[in-house]
């Protein structure tokens, strides 16, 4: 993904397959919005919203734990 400004965020690993598990499928050309925090010096993501259809998943729960490691929501 490209954000503002040219920077590329890449949503790997884990919290991409849960994403994918979800049903989360963006297609090339959609945009899309990431709400993120840093902790311990590392980019998180909880969930990530595609703009083009409406469509939200939602990574971590309000206390940043990860959904995937409790069975998701």
């Amino acid at each position: 993904m490209a954000a503002t400004g040219g920077q590329h965020i890449e949503v790997i690993r884990r919290p991409w397959r849960f994403a994918k598990e979800q049903g989360f499928a963006p297609q090339v050309g959609d945009h899309v919005t990431l709400d993120s925090f840093y902790e311990n010096g590392e980019f998180e993501i909880a969930c990530i919203t595609d703009l083009t259809n409406g469509q939200t998943v939602y990574l971590r729960d309000e206390t940043g734990h990860p959904l995937w490691a409790s069975g998701g929501h």
